[in-house]
């Protein structure tokens, strides 16, 4: 299973060389609880006319993986949909994955949905573009709240970004740090 999941990565990261689509590859590190874990990620997506579209996720990490690809439509264009399925380690059952994404001017929303396989999760973002370089916003995730993010570009296509969440009565804090390269 594991050398098929690295097969697929490898060819679906190669699709950039050959036709005109966009994403970023990430490596995220969050600690909670006095432990740094440590995740790469990859999104990319395309598409095959001025409303539909496809995309594709994958993430690696020392104990988990997940890659879906998708199929998006962008019936306006401040709104983009998407739905995926795939396959996640150590898991018989599927595991699908949806987007949406609304953005005007210098404001966007991004939300992510997965369940199935090993259970539902969510991460959604609320930003706002300052400049070329600055955004600030707002994340939450499953079951580690909510709370500020920051995302600046350290040269072009490299950014860096942070977040704190924090949940509950007697909050427990995760902190988030991610260098990304888009493309």
């Amino acid at each position: 299973m594991k050398k098929m999941f690295v097969l697929l990565m490898v060819m679906i990261m190669a699709v950039p060389l050959w036709c005109q689509v966009s994403g970023c590859l990430e490596n995220e590190s969050t600690l909670q609880k006095g432990q740094l874990f440590t995740q790469f990620q990859w999104w990319i997506q395309g598409s095959f006319s001025q409303k539909f579209g496809y995309f594709g996720w994958a993430l690696v990490s020392n104990n988990w993986s997940e890659i879906y690809p998708g199929v998006s439509w962008q019936p306006t264009s401040w709104l983009q949909v998407g739905v995926g399925m795939g396959i996640e380690s150590g898991q018989s059952k599927a595991r699908f994955g949806e987007f949406l994404w609304i953005g005007k001017g210098k404001f966007y929303f991004l939300g992510f949905t997965e369940h199935e396989g090993s259970g539902f999760w969510y991460r959604a973002m609320a930003m706002y573009r300052m400049n070329e370089t600055l955004q600030i916003g707002l994340m939450s995730q499953h079951k580690l709240g909510i709370g500020p993010k920051v995302e600046m570009v350290i040269y072009k296509p490299f950014s860096f970004w942070a977040a704190v969440l924090t949940m509950g009565q007697d909050p427990k804090t995760t902190v988030f740090g991610g260098l990304k390269l888009g493309f």
